[in-house]
């Protein structure tokens, strides 16, 4: 594999680290732990500091393939922090999975502001690329800072960041090629996509910004709530549903209620998922004592997410509706100390409202755990 680098004095030798990681982008990581198939129910998962000894997994039906590569390169290069972000299979039965990943080091001379070079990554059943040109400095990485699509046509799309001076804060690579540029994109939350059309939901400007919805990378009017949005989903009508940071539901910009209980209101929409004339909402019903995650259909509350401790936080991430079963993946905390800033993180996968799989449980933990991303085939 060969990657043409634009190099200039400020980027020079971080075009020269690249160089010799694209040595490394062609070879295969834990190849015999992720196969390619045609079934099967996968997750993602990252644990970690945010900077630092990030582990990064891939879940698949029980077996886990860790991505975390802490291998020196050229002797000073060290990945410092590696991020999973979305999975995906394509009709091929290829196994896709979004991320990014910061290497630390002295950078063959960089100067100190590029002591850290992060990159966004895609592997393809387990087999690494680097996407961007030109490494970004110092990413503060964010489960939905990298996004993953896949068409009919088995074109892969991946959101991420390029550290290209010409390039937008985000972009979108199609099939390895950088296809759309968000240079007025400050935060991004959601992708989703449908043909060759690739929808993005982020924020233009930070605290407290615009919420936006860009259409291959043109903005699109959103409905004037003043919240952001949190995830997006296209039927195969085109209809768009958003679902928003303040539990508000909009279909082509008009708002669809949700049933509540007397004195509650819904927060943030975590997920979407639309099957024939079926809407699922994933997100949480708030009072003035709690709040619990529920699912809804069609408006109408279905599940509770329960768990069997009784939970400090929990924080809602993905939805997926196949077979009539729906699936969805969250964090709960429990046992949490305020003094100590910390407690027991458990990553879960539901199942019809219960818990299907607890993946990962880390105890006496001040860390981040997130579970981004969930696939059935």
């Amino acid at each position: 594999m060969k990657l043409h680098l634009k190099i200039n004095a400020k980027y020079a030798s971080v075009a020269i680290l690249l160089s010799a990681i694209s040595l490394f982008s062609c070879t295969k990581e834990n190849k015999k732990d992720t196969p390619a198939g045609t079934s099967g129910i996968y997750a993602t998962y990252s644990s970690g500091g945010q900077y630092l000894n990030r582990k990064a997994v891939l879940w698949r039906d029980g077996v886990e393939s860790d991505f975390t590569n802490y291998n020196t390169l050229l002797n000073s290069h060290t990945s410092t922090s590696i991020y999973t972000g979305a999975v995906a299979v394509s009709p091929k039965g290829d196994v896709y999975v979004s991320g990014c990943e910061c290497l630390k080091g002295n950078h063959l001379g960089a100067p100190d502001e590029l002591s850290e070079s992060c990159f966004t990554i895609l592997w393809k059943n387990g087999v690494k690329q680097y996407l961007n040109k030109e490494a970004v400095d110092r990413w503060y990485m964010k489960y939905d800072d990298t996004n993953l699509g896949i068409n009919d046509n088995g074109d892969v799309y991946v959101l991420g960041k390029d550290g290209s001076p010409s390039s937008g804060k985000y972009s979108v690579w199609k099939n390895g090629s950088r296809i759309i540029e968000l240079k007025d994109a400050d935060d991004v939350s959601d992708m989703f996509v449908k043909g060759n059309d690739v929808y993005i939901i982020g924020m233009e400007g930070l605290v407290p910004g615009i919420p936006r919805l860009w259409k291959n990378g043109i903005a699109q009017p959103l409905p004037g709530t003043g919240s952001s949005a949190t995830s997006v989903y296209v039927t195969a009508n085109n209809d768009i549903y958003l679902g928003m940071n303040d539990g508000k539901l909009f279909k082509n910009n008009t708002e669809q209620m949700l049933a509540l209980p007397a004195g509650s209101k819904a927060v943030r929409i975590a997920g979407i998922s639309v099957v024939g004339s079926d809407v699922y909402v994933l997100g949480k019903i708030a009072n003035a004592n709690s709040n619990k995650a529920v699912i809804w259909k069609n408006g109408v509350q279905l599940y509770e997410l329960n768990y069997s401790r009784s939970i400090n936080y929990h924080y809602l991430y993905a939805l997926y509706v196949s077979g009539g079963d729906i699936y969805a993946t969250s964090t709960v905390t429990y046992d949490y100390s305020q003094n100590a800033q910390e407690g027991t993180n458990v990553a879960v996968i539901w199942k019809n409202g219960e818990v299907y799989k607890d993946l990962i449980v880390l105890k006496n933990d001040r860390g981040i755990l997130d579970v981004p991303s969930i696939f059935v085939k």
